[in-house]
């Protein structure tokens, strides 16, 4: 203590409290030390006060005859930015502070949002994982508007939830196993097909379209030069190196022409 008083002179808070306690007893007034903390970090991710060890703080109370134990907090006098603003105004950035605690606006900025972040995310898997236990379930369900539920509710409750979970997957598996969309020329030749299936002539799965083109043409001479004519437009849309409309088009009126042609008696 002599070594701080007279030749240091130079701290943290807890060598204030001690000196200014040791003071006060030399005078004849009872004295003593506080330790706690004072100020933290705000953390709007989670809605709460971060208390670090940092922000561990030493101060004195001294006894008054008519006042009792009144707190005196030494460091105030000496470094108020200290008590008013936190550890880290009181020092300067090179003083061998956390990257998280310095005040310049780069990389230390950066850390403490993901210090903050990684906070507030072990606060509620703490709180609402590892400590879930019958007050916070009840504290739970009085959120969702639940109140407060006997053991038949939550087997209700319980029924329910799974029940939406199975409809949420099976949602998810239809949905990706879906049929595809035909496109529109897929659209039209299907047209094409069931047309002629009207007359007797039906593609076979595994039967190309110029193949099947040319068997309508033996069966059906009377139908093979506009089938032909469609199918040539088809197969140089499907298999061409761009989509052009004016063909798409063309292939349209191609396929309202597919019909049987009336022969003079």
């Amino acid at each position: 203590m002599d070594q701080f008083l007279f030749e240091s002179r130079a701290g943290f808070c807890e060598h204030y409290a001690s000196a200014f306690v040791v003071l006060m007893r030399a005078a004849g007034i009872p004295a003593r030390v506080v330790t706690g903390y004072q100020g933290g970090e705000y953390n709007r991710m989670g809605d709460y006060l971060l208390i670090r060890q940092s922000d561990a703080h030493a101060w004195a109370e001294v006894w008054l005859e008519d006042r009792g134990w009144v707190r005196v907090d030494p460091t105030a006098a000496v470094a108020p930015d200290r008590i008013e603003q936190g550890v880290r105004a009181a020092l300067s950035d090179d003083a061998g502070l956390p990257d998280y605690m310095l005040r310049s606006l780069d990389w230390g900025a950066i850390r403490l949002q993901f210090e903050l972040w990684r906070d507030s995310l072990d606060y509620y898997w703490s709180g609402w994982v590892l400590a879930f236990g019958p007050e916070r379930q009840a504290e739970l369900l009085e959120r969702l508007g639940l109140g407060r539920l006997d053991w038949r509710g939550m087997i209700t409750l319980m029924v329910v939830l799974i029940g939406l979970v199975v409809l949420v997957f099976a949602a998810i598996f239809l949905w990706r196993n879906r049929l595809p969309v035909a496109d529109p020329l897929s659209l039209v030749y299907r047209r094409f097909c069931r047309r002629l299936g009207r007359w007797g002539l039906t593609r076979s799965a595994h039967e190309p379209p110029m193949a099947f083109a040319q068997r309508v043409g033996r069966e059906r001479p009377d139908l093979a030069e506009p089938v032909m004519a469609f199918t040539q437009e088809y197969v140089a849309l499907r298999y061409g190196s761009r989509p052009d409309p004016e063909r798409f088009r063309r292939l349209r009126r191609l396929l309202r022409e597919v019909r049987p042609r009336r022969t003079l008696q």
